[in-house]
């Protein structure tokens, strides 16, 4: 994960987009597989891959910039 932390410091901790985080989290339970379209630095994809039981995770990131680190 790509993180510029002179601007990035809340997806480091957690407060980045705080508003959606319970929604998100309830609207994961019990999944089995996830797709994270647009995937930028990975927050979705990983928090997919750490706090849900999804055994597969599927990350796109159809920018070339974005996955270069050159945002």
């Amino acid at each position: 994960m790509n993180m510029d932390l002179t601007c990035q410091i809340q997806v480091l901790i957690g407060l980045s987009e705080l508003e959606i985080t319970p929604w998100f989290a309830r609207l994961s339970q019990g999944i089995s597989c996830a797709v994270d379209i647009g995937v930028a630095n990975g927050e979705y994809a990983l928090f997919m891959l750490c706090k849900t039981n999804a055994k597969k995770v599927f990350a796109i990131e159809p920018d070339a910039g974005m996955l270069s680190g050159s945002q």
